[in-house]
Order: structure tokens, then sequence, then C-alpha cells
């Protein structure tokens, strides 16, 4: 289903702030009805998949095949969505790299998972699809997944939903990765052509300790950056 005004929004960003802290206002605009849409999920079984990824992600995005504002996430950033830590480890010591793979596969997921979507009618969105798929085919292992075809992925299920301008709180529940847990968000940028890169590190604290929780996303040089 598609909303008649699709939430592709354009953004006037105002910062104002006294020391290290700032505020953010943002007004959005919504866009005309595309002609379709149609939300997915590329997951990665192997942490070290990350480089091939970005390298795969930077021409696609330069290039316009990749639309709106995609993201790449760690496992423990979608696996904090679907459960606290203590759903899937008794101790407070960090998870090692065997128990986020069991985590991985208890949730069919990888161990980095990329969301995006597609937008125009049929043979336009059919073109762009071709494209990312045989693009991020050349990992070995990756899996592509349309909304129908996950109905338990909580987090693809609200991807699909906050792509396409419909809003929603859901995904937020990673901040509940640890009890009573905050979360800071930094933000990296890097010039792509006339694209950005915005890499942001989100990390929950709480008082065990912090727990980093990755994802890159990428998108248009439209706003700036301000200490938070």
């Amino acid at each position: 289903m598609i909303m008649p005004r699709l939430g592709l929004s354009l953004q006037y960003l105002h910062f104002f702030g006294k020391g290290h802290v700032c505020s953010e206002l943002t007004q959005s605009f919504s866009m005309a009805n595309p002609g379709g849409y149609q939300a997915y999920c590329i997951t990665l079984p192997r942490d070290e998949d990350l480089h091939a990824a970005v390298e795969i992600i930077r021409p696609l995005r330069v290039g316009m095949v990749l639309q709106n504002v995609p993201t790449l996430r760690s496992v423990l950033m979608d696996a904090a969505v679907f459960g606290d830590k203590k759903s899937y480890h008794s101790s407070d010591d960090p998870l090692t790299d065997k128990e986020l793979d069991h985590i991985a596969e208890k949730l069919q997921i990888g161990r980095w998972n990329f969301y995006g979507a597609l937008y125009g009618p049929p043979p336009v969105r059919d073109v762009l699809w071709s494209a990312i798929k045989g693009a991020f085919s050349t990992i070995p292992g990756a899996k592509f997944y349309f909304p129908e075809d996950a109905p338990d992925n909580v987090v693809l299920q609200t991807r699909a939903k906050t792509l396409q301008g419909i809003p929603t709180v859901d995904e937020l529940k990673w901040v509940d990765w640890l009890p009573n847990g905050v979360s800071a968000l930094h933000g990296i940028l890097q010039s792509v052509s006339y694209l950005r890169r915005k890499v942001t590190n989100i990390t929950c604290f709480s008082h065990q300790g912090p727990s980093l929780l990755l994802s890159h996303c990428e998108s248009y040089r439209r706003r700036c950056n301000a200490p938070i």
C-alpha cells in the first residue's frame, strides 16, 4: 500500500543551542505519489562483508540508483528492536562473534542488513532492483527480501512504513537494549561527489556500560551537523 502523498521530505533544519546542547527543528513537505513503491532488505552473513557493501553502495548512491535514505545496520542494531540484551544473553559481558552469529541465525537476518526502497512505476522499479540485486549478489551469501517475504522481520516491516511516510516509533525499541538505557548519536560527514555519506554510531548507555549499535546512512547533502 502506498499513501496518496509519499513521505519523501524536503527539510529545513534549524539549529540553536547553548554550549554543546543543540535542538533541531524540522519542517517536512510531502511529495506527489511517484507511481509505485517497494521496500526491500538485503542481508549480509559475515561481519567482514561491511567493506564490500560500502564499496557497492557508494557508486549506486552517486548514480541515484539508491533512492531516499537507505540504511546499513549491524546485527545488534536490529536485534535490539526484536528484544533486549537479556533475551539473548544472560551475562553482562560483551557478545562474542559466535553469539552474534547465533542471534543472526535465530532472527534470520545478517551480520549486516541493508534496508532501502524503490520508487516509481513497475518498469522503473524493475530496472533499479536489477542493478541493486546484481551488485549485492557479488557478496557471497547475500539474501534479498521484500516485506511479504519476511513478515516476522520487525525492522523490515517498520522500514517499509517509514520509507513511504507512515510514522512509527517501533524502530526506537533499540534504546531498551540495556535497562534504563539512553542513546548518543554521532555523525561523521564525508563528501562523495555532490552527495555525502553520513555514518551514525548509536550507542546505548546504562549503568552496565555502553553497547555500540551501528547504523550507516546514505543521504543527500541537505543538512548541517551540530554537536548534541
